[in-house]
């Protein structure tokens, strides 16, 4: 596997890729030319700047880095704007235009040959195109013009050094004639090809020197050949890198040196990791170290306030002796029937149960009904005050009326308030009106839109309650799911009927609540102990005196299997004086037996029906009745 940068890996292969082409590294060097020589009217780093030049994680690990590299470069200079032949214009110069050469070379170098080829013809010649388009430009280099304005030192100085081997050898320089001494010397003079004046410089033709006859030629050979100060020149040569101490390495120094390597860098990681591991080591404590300053701060003012304060019993009699303190009734003691007096409309039919025809005798209300005009008047005028919030309006409450909201909390206020505003939300403001909490509003949820399926909901419900068949949330959604399935089964898609959503079906649509059932239950004789223990010598009795072995010794019970839910506990519409149950004396069930012997053998399982005829029985030819 080859090791990229940023564990960069194409989708279609895995293999290391051959390196970038001279051609393509000329074209990106080329573009890099460009978008450094951008004009210089363009904004100069700009803050906010769209050129971010980075690859998706995600995307690249789903679609690959050619899919990765393409989207990017086409949301950073919104190609999908651009017309059918209209070219990419830069909008910044600077350090960010400058990324996009390195992002070209990093991200090509995992790619394949036929993707580089793509992104060549589609992206970098386009965005060569682009910065051209732009006024980005390559500045041309200077070109020499010989010149006899100049000295011909100054022209030399001009000449690159070079390494003494690549100096070219040193020939001997014949003796200036009378006829050169009076030609003029030519230097080198250096103007700008940009400059379109003419009177910029001095352009001159140098003349070519006399041609030398025969005779002078072979005279100046023998002369040189005579010369015996002159060294011999050497022959010419190729470099080589071993002249500068560089030596080739064998395969086995090479992995020596990689393994050298790799024990280092991992050496370095698990310095950096032990260095990372004590800094986090270190953080923690000095937060732990933090948080106890902190607690014993806040402990040390704590102490200090009820060292101040009086002791009292409970909270509930510093608060009454705080409000006697500022002025208030000695009597803050919590109404002992507050529940009772909030509701006044169930006062008159409770009077009335007498345990005998008039019904059972209900308890004493437990939950106070806080929609009391004597109880909400406190709580309208508290919660603008507190600002609306509920922890602050429930405290505020305890604070001045302990004996009426000692019991109210945060949580049921929080229910009353909209969520759209510092306001009561609509319920509230029904229940209000209505005194009491608002049921049977006929308001159905999600189902309001289908009135067919509340119809015979509605009807099923309440004709199963005239049959006396208990009615709990169970049932309730059974009912509500059957029917949904059979009318609008693709509500289902999105709405599951919670048994929450039946409660509140129960009581919004048919204003029913969880009541008791009336009819009293059978009870257990007193003797029932005496009895058992009479059975039990019988049967001992029987064992003895007959001798029965353990085979036949079977103990047997019957368990009740109800056909329909059988509950004292039941929906009813609220008020009602009578909750009449079916099934309460006449269950709908069947007795399941099941019996085992003494040695251990578990005997078949029986069902026993209740009827009065042959149809009762099952039929002749059923499994398990033939002889």
């Amino acid at each position: 596997m080859s090791m990229l940068q940023g564990t960069r890996k194409t989708k279609l292969s895995n293999q290391q890729q051959p390196a970038l082409s001279n051609t393509l590294i000329a074209r990106i060097n080329h573009l890099a030319s460009l978008v450094r020589n951008l004009p210089s009217s363009l904004p100069l780093e700009p803050s906010k700047s769209m050129y971010q030049f980075s690859l998706d994680a995600d995307f690249e690990k789903e679609e690959g880095t050619f899919a990765a590299f393409s989207r990017t470069l086409e949301c950073v200079f919104q190609t999908h704007t651009l017309g059918r032949d209209e070219e990419i214009i830069f909008t910044e110069r600077g350090r960010r235009c400058e990324d996009l050469i390195h992002f070209f070379k990093t991200c090509m170098r995992p790619m394949t040959g036929s993707e580089r080829e793509t992104i060549r013809t589609a992206w970098l010649e386009w965005l060569i195109r682009g910065a051209k388009a732009t006024g980005g430009s390559i500045p041309k280099k200077r070109r020499v013009i010989v010149s006899s304005s100049d000295s011909e030192d100054e022209a030399l100085n001009l000449k690159p050094r070079v390494h003494d081997f690549f100096k070219k050898p040193t020939r001997p320089v014949p003796k200036p004639t009378a006829a050169s001494r009076s030609e003029p010397s030519a230097t080198i003079d250096l103007i700008s090809s940009s400059s379109k004046s003419e009177d910029d410089s001095i352009h001159t033709t140098l003349k070519p020197p006399p041609r030398a006859t025969r005779g002078q030629k072979r005279k100046e050979k023998a002369d040189m050949g005579n010369d015996s100060d002159i060294d011999q020149l050497p022959p010419n040569k190729q470099g080589k890198l071993n002249m500068f101490g560089w030596t080739s390495m064998t395969r086995d120094e090479a992995h020596e040196k990689w393994r050298n390597e790799a024990k280092a860098s991992d050496t370095r990681s698990a310095k950096l990791a032990e260095q990372e591991r004590e800094r986090r080591e270190v953080k923690a404590a000095h937060k732990r170290e933090v948080d106890r300053l902190r607690q014993q701060r806040h402990r040390a003012r704590t102490r200090a306030l009820k060292k101040d304060q009086p002791r009292t019993p409970n909270a509930r009699a510093s608060t009454g002796l705080q409000h006697q303190q500022t002025g208030g009734s000695d009597d803050r003691e919590e109404l002992a029937d507050l529940a009772e007096i909030s509701r006044p409309h169930g006062a008159a039919w409770k009077k009335i149960r007498n345990g005998k025809n008039g019904g059972v005798v209900q308890q004493r209300h437990k939950k106070t009904n806080w929609f009391h005009p004597f109880l909400w008047t406190h709580i309208n005028r508290m919660a603008p005050q507190v600002g609306w919030s509920a922890t602050l309006l429930a405290r505020s409450l305890q604070r001045d009326h302990p004996e009426l909201f000692s019991r109210l909390s945060k949580g049921t206020i929080q229910h009353w308030l909209s969520k759209h505003g510092k306001r009561w939300s609509t319920q509230t403001l029904k229940s209000v009106a209505n005194r009491r909490v608002l049921t049977a509003s006929g308001r159905a949820g999600v189902l309001t839109k289908y009135p067919e399926i509340i119809f015979e909901a509605k009807t099923r419900l309440i004709n199963l309650r005239k049959s006396g068949i208990p009615v709990n949330r169970v049932l309730g959604r059974s009912i509500l799911l059957a029917l949904i399935k059979r009318l609008q089964p693709a509500l289902l898609d999105t709405f599951k009927c919670s048994e929450r959503f039946v409660g509140d079906f129960f009581s919004s649509v048919l204003g029913w609540s969880v009541r008791k059932g009336t009819r009293a239950a059978a009870h257990i004789p007193d003797n029932a102990t005496e009895l058992c223990e009479r059975t039990f010598f019988r049967i001992v009795h029987a064992v003895v005196m007959y001798d029965i072995p353990a085979t036949l010794i079977v103990g047997m019970d019957q368990t009740g299997v109800y056909v329909l839910p059988n509950n004292n506990t039941t929906y009813e519409e609220t008020g009602v004086r009578q909750v009449n149950v079916a099934a309460k004396d006449e269950k709908r069930a069947y007795t399941l037996c099941v019996a085992t012997s003494a040695d251990g053998d578990i005997l078949p399982f029986q069902q026993v029906w209740s009827g009065q005829s042959t149809r009762s029985l099952p039929d002749s030819d059923a499994n398990g009745m033939g002889p």
